[in-house]
């Protein structure tokens, strides 16, 4: 049987209601403790060829003012996205993590950028709760470490 909303494959025995497998519990399944080593996606927090490039524009004041955009915005969508994930409303978690991985990956925020890739995937394309909530493992800790490391830059930029 196809779920057509989101497309995703639940079998069901002949003579019973319940579902014996969907692909959902399938890809539960096969996920192991390496997925949650991997929670980094290995990748680093900050892009440095990204803010080199931002620096090359010639406008010192760029990275800056685009930094304040994501630090004004950024927390009430991270907010935001938990807690359309916690009501299930899958459509609206795939486009807060659609919207805010776009700034995110101008700043050169590879590490979060790629969390939020697999939760829009999970929630967008999949329609899985469990993939979208397994992709926000750490959030809020990547979101902090790429802030962090945003104002390391800017600081190394100006000097303090």
């Amino acid at each position: 049987v196809i779920n057509r909303k989101c497309g995703s494959i639940t079998i069901f025995s002949f003579d019973e209601d319940e579902p014996l497998l969907s692909d959902t519990l399938v890809l539960g399944l096969l996920q192991t403790d390496a997925d949650d080593a991997q929670a980094d996606h290995g990748l680093p927090v900050i892009d440095a060829t990204q803010i080199a490039a931002i620096r090359s524009l010639g406008r010192p004041e760029v990275l800056g003012r685009l930094c304040q955009l994501l630090y004004a915005t950024a927390p009430g969508n991270l907010a935001r996205l938990q807690a359309a994930i916690e009501a299930g409303d899958l459509a609206e978690a795939a486009s807060i993590a659609h919207s805010l991985k776009s700034p995110v990956s101008s700043l050169g925020g590879r590490r979060l950028a790629a969390q939020l890739e697999a939760c829009e995937a999970a929630a967008g394309e999949r329609c899985d709760i469990e993939g979208a909530r397994h992709a926000l493992r750490g959030l809020q800790r990547n979101y902090a470490d790429l802030e962090a490391a945003l104002k390391l830059e800017i600081g190394r930029a100006t000097g303090t």
